[in-house]
């Protein structure tokens, strides 16, 4: 499986064996990860036409991604394999979908999107469509249609396996350790 944010060549392999498991890392740190590369490929594909479809936003949310991703995590899960297998379907979703990108006007909806079914994937017991709504600020035949669509652009295919799951857990931490490193990098010593 090739990600959409694995396209920075500068990224060192860190190997398996110095991953942290996945229970012991924050979702927080998850959340700031992901967030940091769906910006990332929003600032990419900013000035680009992009095509507009079920999951273009009428303009642009007033809220950044890391604080919906935020939101989610205090409102509906703090779970760090949800937001896992979030990027999994987003990435799936940007595969099937080959003129598709993500921008400031799509990345909201298609997170909640893609949250929304690794949230029923991953857990048994949860919220309804309706609480979910509410908490991804759209309404709830509006989430119920773009669930649907999203199914189908995927062919219902939202199991995961586990060396894939595994693959991009490894692959967000290592754009982790690279933003870590490019940080420290950029702070100049004071003198």
């Amino acid at each position: 499986m090739k990600f959409f944010f694995s396209k920075d060549k500068k990224i060192q392999t860190v190997p398996a064996t110095e991953i942290p498991k996945i229970s012991d890392i924050s979702t927080s740190f998850l959340i700031e990860t992901i967030a940091s590369l769906l910006m990332n490929s929003v600032i990419t594909h900013h000035a680009e036409s992009y095509r507009e479809d079920e999951y273009t936003g009428k303009s642009k949310p007033p809220i950044t991604i890391e604080h919906y991703l935020l939101r989610f995590c205090t409102y509906l899960i703090n779970e760090p394999s949800i937001y896992i297998l979030l990027v999994i379907y987003l990435n799936k979703y940007l595969e099937k979908v080959p003129d598709a990108s993500l921008n400031e006007m799509n990345v909201h909806r298609l997170t909640a999107c893609s949250l929304l079914l690794a949230y029923k994937q991953l857990m048994d017991l949860r919220f309804d469509n309706l609480f979910v709504s509410r908490v991804a600020g759209v309404s709830l035949s509006e989430l119920n249609l773009l669930e649907i669509n999203f199914l189908k652009i995927l062919d219902f295919e939202t199991h995961v396996p586990i060396k894939d799951f595994e693959k991009c857990y490894q692959r967000l931490y290592e754009h982790a350790l690279y933003v870590k490193l490019e940080q420290s990098n950029s702070v100049s010593p004071s003198a």
